[in-house]
């Protein structure tokens, strides 16, 4: 049975590992991240239409990210939004995505795209892996 109790128990439970991990502080540098990073992304995302409603659509992209010591990233694959799928560095006329890496010493960062697109990260492992949430939309 579900009750107040088993809810306490159940949201101390989620916080415990927030509370080992505040006790074994990482400490990041910019070139933590720096290397080639296969890319795999799903989800959905709100679209605004011409006539101004808004929509969830799906999102999905295969991408390999290659990221230089001062931050600046390439990405070249696909992005499939919704039915539409859009390449980026795969042939020489498609330019790659680019974006700005800037990471913090606790090991969180935030990617800047070109297109106004902001990413928050979390990078892990010593840099072998990053996770990220993307916090606002481009144009």
């Amino acid at each position: 049975m579900f009750n107040l109790r088993n809810c306490f128990i159940v949201i101390l439970v989620l916080l415990m590992p927030t509370v080992v991990l505040a006790g074994h502080p990482n400490h990041c540098a910019q070139q933590n991240v720096v290397g080639t990073y296969a890319v795999m992304s799903e989800g959905t995302t709100i679209m605004t239409l011409e006539d101004g409603t808004q929509m969830p659509v799906p999102v999905a992209s295969l991408l390999i990210v290659a990221i230089a010591p001062e931050g600046n990233a390439s990405h070249s694959g696909y992005v499939a939004l919704g039915d539409q799928i859009m390449r980026f560095g795969i042939e020489p006329d498609d330019p790659p995505m680019v974006s700005t890496i800037t990471l913090n010493s606790d090991c969180t960062g935030i990617e800047e795209f070109n297109d106004g697109m902001v990413v928050e990260l979390i990078v892990q492992k010593g840099g072998a892996e990053i996770n990220s949430i993307m916090v606002e939309g481009g144009r």
